[in-house]
């Protein structure tokens, strides 16, 4: 058996609370937990006859922080929606098996060990005792067996993770089997991305249902959510691995960037991601608050329906998207360079791949298009559209920073090639169900994402593999690209245990990908925080905001 244990790093992660990760609508949601609240306050009210003691009252730092969100949560099911604002917000209530450190390591979380078979066709995890839900009921095996197979569900956010996956298994009370229907050497990246619910909330019970009873066992439980408005939660002070500094947490969703910078500058939010790049310099001036910035994982890219006859995008019907020198055409139209220094002042990076630079399989060698509109012009005449066509770009508005005037320069190039454009622009509560596969809805978007793997395959396998809804293969391929060569290279890669090996696949699939013109990569972001100067926070490499790894000075 190849055995990896790492029960020291979980004794580490208990003594050190600051360890990651193990983790305007009136419609409210208040979980069962809010009498913790009421508790929490009452903890701080002085008892009744006796006099407030002036000076421990100003020696005493705060423990409550407020957070930006640039848009809302998609749902409170944990299932429901595998986005980065949804995933943050979720992962203070609820925790994986195993998670990742700031370098992308796996380290235990709700297990403590794990071990590989030596065929690569079963893992076994063993649990860590004494672990409770919020409501006081243990956590045990039999709730990763209904957690895990909820997940594994058609319509899941989470079911492609558990394509290799062929039966879960409770063993006992605290072990956990999981069969492989292949060898799949990524799994824990993959489950580190997966919450573990109460069998009890999950069984029999609708994904509203199961949205209605957020009860998990992290470090954090909700209190209250107004739609729009905020999310409220108070600390766990039962939590197995020691209750977090920072007590009470509130989640503040403004989607629109001006309105987060103003409402930072009232002195309202402690820290706020997605800074507009228009408001840095007015920030980092501002006293009180400093600007902390590093490129993030994710990218910005074009996606374009491939498989359909009839693009539902494109205006008389008929997709000339599905010609490469079509695609082609409109990759060169687009002067990327000048995005990033106008539209994005200098605040993002040039990419010719969907892959991370610090990602196993990366291509430096890979070079973009290049901008040339009259070679764009020419491809479109080759292709038979000499005097372009008529197609609607679907984009959210706050999907990303200043994504809408990225938009609408993206329209405007393509426009001087000949293409007419008619941008649609949706907030992202109405743009992420838009432009999900399986709807057929979109038929050329923009849009951002990003897998936190350190494995490139992963962003291939979500984006190039032919998408299938019953097998979950795809997840991500919004444009329907299809290539049965590409297929079987990822699914030899995703196999691959040897990292070097991988790398060479992942590397030969990127090139395909591109020659292909899959989708079109537009550039890297860079993640802005704006944090307040008596708060002590470093910023992660996947956007997400952990209260406990917060501290008051």
């Amino acid at each position: 058996m190849k055995t990896r244990k790492l029960a020291l790093l979980l004794a580490a992660a208990m003594s050190v609370s600051l360890l990651a990760g193990c983790g305007g609508g009136s419609e409210k949601n208040t979980n069962q937990t809010q009498p913790a609240a009421q508790e929490s306050q009452k903890a701080q009210e002085p008892e009744a006859g006796t006099e407030p003691q002036e000076s421990q009252e100003t020696e005493t730092k705060r423990d409550n922080v407020t957070i930006a969100l640039a848009t809302d949560v998609s749902s409170l099911n944990p299932y429901g929606q595998d986005n980065n604002v949804t995933n943050q917000v979720m992962f203070h209530v609820y925790e994986p098996l195993v998670t990742q450190d700031r370098d992308l390591s796996i380290i235990p979380c709700l297990a403590d060990s794990w071990e590989e078979s030596e065929d690569g066709m079963t893992w076994t995890f063993k649990l860590h005792e004494g672990v409770k839900f919020h409501d006081g009921s243990d956590f045990t095996a039999e709730d990763v067996v209904a957690s895990y197979n909820y997940a594994r569900e058609v319509g899941s956010s989470y079911n492609s993770r558990f394509t290799s996956v062929e039966s879960v298994e409770a063993v006992d009370d605290y072990t956990v089997v999981i069969h492989m229907k292949n060898k799949y050497p990524l799994l824990l990246t993959d489950l580190a991305m997966v919450c573990i619910s109460n069998k009890e909330n999950i069984e029999g019970k609708t994904a509203e249902e199961i949205g209605n009873s957020v009860i998990g066992t992290g470090r954090y439980k909700l209190v209250e959510h107004v739609k729009e408005d905020h999310i409220d939660m108070v600390a766990n002070e039962e939590y197995w691995g020691g209750a977090p500094e920072i007590k009470s947490v509130r989640f503040r969703p403004i989607s629109n960037a001006a309105t987060r910078t103003a409402t930072m500058l009232s002195g309202e939010l402690d820290v706020m991601g997605g800074v507009s790049v228009q408001d840095v310099e007015r920030l980092e001036a501002t006293e009180g608050i400093h600007v902390v910035s590093e490129p993030s994982m994710e990218m910005i890219y074009m996606n374009m329906e491939q498989m359909l006859d009839d693009n539902p995008a494109v205006e008389g019907g008929g997709n000339p998207l599905k010609d490469v020198r079509v695609r082609q055409a409109m990759y060169q139209a687009i002067d990327t360079d000048m995005i990033i220094n106008n539209v994005m002042q200098g605040h993002a990076y040039p990419t010719a791949t969907l892959i991370r630079d610090t990602f196993n399989g990366y291509s430096p060698e890979l070079e973009r298009f290049p901008y040339d509109p009259e070679a764009a012009k020419a491809l479109l005449a080759e292709a038979g559209y000499p005097d372009g066509f008529t197609i609607t770009l679907d984009a959210g508005s706050d999907i990303t920073v200043n994504s809408s005037e990225v938009a609408q320069a993206v329209a405007g190039y393509l426009e001087k090639v000949g293409i007419k454009v008619n941008l649609n622009l949706m907030p992202s509560a109405t743009f992420l169900p838009h432009i999900r596969p399986y709807e057929h809805k979109t038929g050329l978007l923009i849009s951002a994402w990003s897998v936190y793997t350190g494995e490139g395959i992963t962003m291939m396998n979500q984006h190039c593999y032919t998408y299938d809804q019953e097998k979950g293969t795809g997840n991500a391929n919004r444009g329907h690209y299809s290539n049965p060569e590409v297929d079987k290279l990822i699914s030899e890669a995703m196999q691959e245990s040897n990292k070097e090996r991988r790398a060479e696949l992942t590397k030969q699939i990127d090139k395909m990908t591109h020659d292909d013109v899959a989708y079109i990569p537009l550039y890297v972001q860079e993640n802005i925080f704006a944090v307040k100067d008596d708060i002590d926070y470093t910023p992660r490499f996947n956007k997400y905001i952990f209260a406990w790894e917060i501290s008051v000075k």
